[in-house]
């Protein structure tokens, strides 16, 4: 049902891009009747190729001889006419080529409207598989549409696609609306078309019952405005903030059932919650380092199980105090004393140990601010929960000794008196209302003697009496358990040589999220001509260094990323103006740069030139080009100021592809240009580090070549990733030649880290139990763990 917005009079349907124009189409369109022999005619993917790409320059000389002695290969007229035959069939204007480009069905418009009848799916899949399986037309705007509905493993050992897609697009402008391209009125339609997807329950679509509103099957995922994507993503995200308090009950609820008291179950809450506030204190205030990252509440987590831990081995060794003997009973103090030694500096081990795991992590992880961070404030977070517990939760100790260790717990109020059947032996409510001052103490009681007569728990007794120790006793007990450790070392020590970065997109929703569904099946198909495809900047004007980072500490000083280091003899003179036309026709011949369709339907290199557009610009106003470079300035001033981009815009614009500077003297120059080119990678398709850096290569290949055909004239280029932008052309976000290195850093700085922790755990252990035997095996054992 149509928005109630509503649609202007005269709009039109726009036919979907489905795969049923594939399988359905007039009568002109018969698959069938493609030859499909001329596949296998001698040198078909050089005189394919060759014919693309003459048809594409208009070379008017192309034929078998020309072919033949180009390429020192033998064409006869014969192949030469059957290959061109199958080009003009598939291309654009083709019978073959028209139906796949162009093709509408169920539309209910155009000239072939009711006259769509079934083909032959046989021949259609085969002729598709044909298609795949060539070179020179899988990289045509033909391959390009099979690319895009069949997925990467199809072909002719396997002429079964497990995934297609299909696109349809709302109409636009709404009613009410002059235009869809002024960015105001845009995005207000944009949010019409958003508030309606939410009022209408789109997204009930995909529930669980989902299927039952769909006709034959239901859509792996429907993406539409970027609004609905992030409504989606902030949805998720109030919902995991919930449950985010999750494991916060969960632990309070794990220490109140160990420990027996609720005021422990509080003071370790506490306990943990002012550690993570005091390490927020340090980090901004002593160490002045004054930002957050998303990172920093994952400690939270972190501290929750520590402290938790702390908790145990405190209130554990208080208990242990109890059966200790009079002599460490004889006061509160003698016993709090013994709890002390014994607990604190078990506790001060481990929490040091961990501490300095952190700390390894920062030191591994300097190339990183966001992670060097992470593990400074987590250790942080660390000691001073340590801290705390020999502190604040020692003096809660105290006070839980002398007026609430003695008293039934919470559960038992509603008993009268003691009742050993409901575990109320404290006695009900009556002692649980008693005046504190007249129970006696558990350090009385162990003073006295009385701690004789006192059972320990069946748990204690089960890890003190008889696990491990019964089973250790035994010589093949323990030779047994040696072996089965050694056993499974070597496969693990080989499966963890084997690490390496993720393969699999970072996944920011659930698997079944049917947006999630759309990005992880996105890796499923080839680049085709109706995808996003990366953008890659070739970058002139900068020194060998474009970025001097010296004195540069992102840890404390985040937005201080460095000094763009411009070339002081760049200069944008007549001969480079013109080598910069040049490495413009250099990639337009590339086949690494991707070819997008235009609106006439056919194919042209993505490739954003500014320096044909000032060309054109400058013969139309009968001005000379190139410019001498003492006036380039302004003239590429004043065609900044007077041409207009495809959005109106011309200062974003000019923005975009010139670096206009100040000098010393307040002089306007240009620091540098680029030119902005589409690359043969999917935008929105997460790719491993291993595919990322071979493509990373081909392009600097491409570089290579440009350096070496203008480098002269224009001077060494770089590139790099744009990533996504915003409207004035500023990188945003999923840049790939970023999350390649990152990768790559994240395998190098968990092996690092690793080698750190455990040679600081080694350390640790050695000091603290005297013992290299002991320390060995327990390293050992961190790494079998690991």
């Amino acid at each position: 049902e149509a928005p109630d917005v509503g649609v202007l009079p005269d709009a039109t349907c726009k036919a979907p891009l489905t795969p049923l124009v594939f399988f359905y189409g007039p009568p002109a369109y018969d698959p069938a009747s493609v030859d499909l022999a001329i596949f296998d005619v001698p040198n078909f993917e050089i005189i394919m190729e060759w014919q693309l790409r003459s048809s594409s320059t208009g070379n008017a000389t192309d034929n078998a001889a020309t072919i033949s002695d180009e390429n020192n290969i033998t064409v006869t007229e014969a192949d030469y006419t059957a290959v061109n035959d199958l080009r003009l069939q598939l291309s654009p204007n083709g019978a073959i080529g028209k139906q796949w480009s162009f093709g509408r069905t169920r539309c209910g418009e155009g000239a072939t409207e009711g006259q769509e009848t079934a083909k032959d799916a046989a021949a259609v899949k085969l002729l598709v598989a044909k298609v795949r399986g060539s070179k020179a037309l899988s990289d045509s705007q033909t391959g390009g549409l099979v690319n895009f509905f069949f997925d990467s493993a199809y072909g002719e050992d396997n002429p079964r696609s497990r995934y297609t897609r299909s696109f349809y697009q709302f109409g636009a402008p709404l009613a009410g609306f002059d235009n869809y391209i002024e960015s105001g009125l845009k995005d207000d339609q944009d949010k019409l078309v958003t508030d309606w997807w939410k009022e209408e329950d789109m997204r009930g679509l995909y529930s669980k019952n989902g299927r039952l509103s769909w006709n034959e099957i239901e859509p792996s995922a429907i993406i539409t405005l970027g609004d609905i994507l992030l409504n989606e993503l902030l949805a998720i995200a109030i919902q995991d903030g919930l449950l985010a308090l999750f494991p916060i009950v969960v632990v309070f609820l794990i220490v109140w059932l160990h420990t027996g008291s609720l005021l422990i179950a509080f003071a370790t809450l506490t306990e943990q919650l002012l550690s993570f506030g005091a390490a927020v204190f340090f980090t901004a205030v002593v160490l002045q380092i004054k930002w957050l990252s998303f990172q920093f509440f994952l400690s939270i987590y972190i501290v929750l199980a520590i402290g938790a831990d702390d908790t145990f081995v405190f209130v554990d060794a208080w208990k242990q105090s109890f059966y200790a003997g009079t002599e460490v009973n004889r006061n509160l103090a003698t016993r709090m004393s013994w709890v002390y030694r014994r607990a604190g500096l078990a506790m001060l081990i481990t929490s040091l140990t961990t501490c300095a795991a952190f700390l390894a992590t920062a030191a591994s992880s300097w190339q990183v601010p966001d992670l060097q961070l992470f593990g400074i404030f987590t250790a942080f977070v660390i000691f001073i929960d340590y801290v705390l517990v020999m502190t604040f939760l020692t003096a809660i100790m105290v006070l839980y000794h002398n007026h609430f260790e003695m008293k039934p717990g919470l559960c038992c109020a509603c008993c009268g008196t003691a009742d050993t059947q409901q575990g109320c032996r404290k006695g009900g409510c009556d002692a649980l209302c008693a005046s504190s001052s007249k129970l006696e103490t558990t350090t009385a009681v162990a003073e006295r003697g009385g701690a004789d007569q006192v059972a320990k728990p069946r748990l204690v007794t089960f890890f003190e009496d008889v696990f491990p120790f019964s089973i250790i006793r035994r010589p093949p007990a323990r030779a047994a358990s040696v072996v089965i450790m050694l056993a499974v070392l070597a496969p693990m020590a080989w499966q963890a040589s084997q690490l390496e970065p993720q393969k699999d997109a970072a996944q920011l929703l659930p698997d079944a999220h049917p947006f999630q569904r759309f990005f992880d099946l996105s890796a499923e198909f080839e680049v085709s001509n109706e995808d996003e495809p990366v953008k890659l900047s070739v970058v002139w004007g900068f020194e060998d260094k474009p970025l001097d980072t010296d004195g540069v500490n992102r840890l404390f000083d985040p937005q201080n990323k460095g000094r763009l280091a411009f070339s002081p003899d760049w200069v944008l003179d007549e001969s480079a103006q013109s080598g910069l036309l040049s490495a413009c026709d250099l990639l337009e011949n590339s086949n690494l740069v991707f070819d997008r369709k235009t609106d006439e339907g056919g194919l042209e290199k993505d490739i954003d030139c500014w320096v044909r557009d000032f060309k054109d610009w400058r013969n139309t106003h009968s001005k000379i080009f190139p410019v001498p470079d003492t006036g380039v300035v302004t003239a590429v001033k004043e065609w900044c100021d007077n041409a207009i981009d495809v959005d109106g815009d011309t200062a974003q614009y000019c923005s975009r592809y010139v670096g206009f500077e100040v000098d010393a003297n307040g002089d306007l120059f240009i620091a540098w240009t680029r030119v902005v080119m589409g690359v043969k990678m999917n935008d929105n398709v997460f790719l491993p580090a291993s595919e990322l850096r071979e493509k990373y290569d081909d392009y600097e290949g491409l570089v290579d070549e440009i350096n070496e055909a203008v480098g002269t004239t224009l001077g060494d280029a770089f590139q790099v990733a744009v990533g996504a932008e915003d409207p004035g052309g500023q990188p945003l976000a999923n840049n790939k030649w970023i999350n390649m290195v990152l990768q790559e850093l994240y395998v190098r700085m968990s092996t690092v880290g690793v080698v750190i922790g455990i040679s600081i755990a080694f350390v640790v252990l050695v000091l603290s139990t005297r013992n290299l035997l002991a320390a060995s095996i327990s390293v050992l054992s961190i790494a079998c763990a690991l």
